[in-house]
């Protein structure tokens, strides 16, 4: 666990909790006694350790409805809590050190499996300065969620689960991320722009076989307004 401190640990108490008030945080911002250092780092810890929000003691979530955010969690209020923090300094590219690892919000946020509170959260820190392109120890953001998104694509435990990450992805694709050598992770369709994307809830999507071995497969997005497929992954 990242060590806090004083400072933002009180603003990490006010965060992690099932009783959250805007009102409390915005007036404890307001006294400035908080230099962005502290945002940053108490908004990092609260994403982190949301990670494990819904789970029981027996590690499984409760049956939820795609994309609807449950209440009464810590990450119930992740977006209006971030939305203040930024508001007051806090920095979406800052790197951690968690154990011999280098961390970030943006990578913890496709943990936070409570509708599409990750996705939105992350469209939120994009538009205010996050980088889509951010490497972590050398390797890019958008790898890094290739993987899992393949990863679950065959091994698919909770569809829930995995349907917030695929929204998560099209926010990280939609605002430009890219890979290590500069090139997009999709390939649009002619006349679509991988920008659309930022839109995540206009969009449905479906797995494909690229050929006959299950071991290759392809993720198609479709427009849910025409049904037409705007990209491939």
């Amino acid at each position: 666990m990242l060590q806090l401190s004083e400072k933002a640990q009180r603003l990490y108490d006010l965060l992690f909790t099932k009783v959250f008030s805007l009102e409390r945080l915005k007036g404890e911002l307001a006294s400035g006694a908080y230099s962005p250092d502290d945002v940053s780092m108490a908004g990092y810890q609260y994403v982190y350790d949301c990670i494990c929000d819904l789970q029981d003691d027996s590690w499984n979530t409760p049956r939820r409805p795609r994309g609807t955010v449950l209440p009464g969690y810590c990450s119930s209020h992740m977006l209006e809590a971030l939305e203040c923090l930024l508001e007051h300094g806090l920095d979406p590219n800052v790197l951690y050190d968690e154990d011999t690892n280098k961390s970030n919000i943006m990578s913890e946020l496709r943990f936070v499996e409570n509708g599409y509170i990750a996705a939105d959260s992350l469209a939120l820190l994009l538009s205010h300065g996050g980088n889509p392109s951010i490497q972590i120890d050398g390797t890019s953001l958008i790898r890094d969620i290739n993987t899992d998104l393949l990863l679950d694509l065959n091994n698919q435990i909770d569809r829930t689960r995995f349907d917030a990450l695929v929204h998560y992805w099209m926010v990280l694709v939609g605002y430009g991320a890219k890979l290590e050598d500069g090139s997009e992770s999709i390939d649009m369709c002619p006349g679509h722009d991988v920008s659309e994307l930022k839109k995540h809830r206009d969009f449905y999507y479906g797995a494909i076989h690229s050929d006959r071995s299950n071991d290759h497969m392809k993720i198609c997005f479709f427009s849910k307004h025409t049904n037409w497929e705007v990209g491939r992954y």
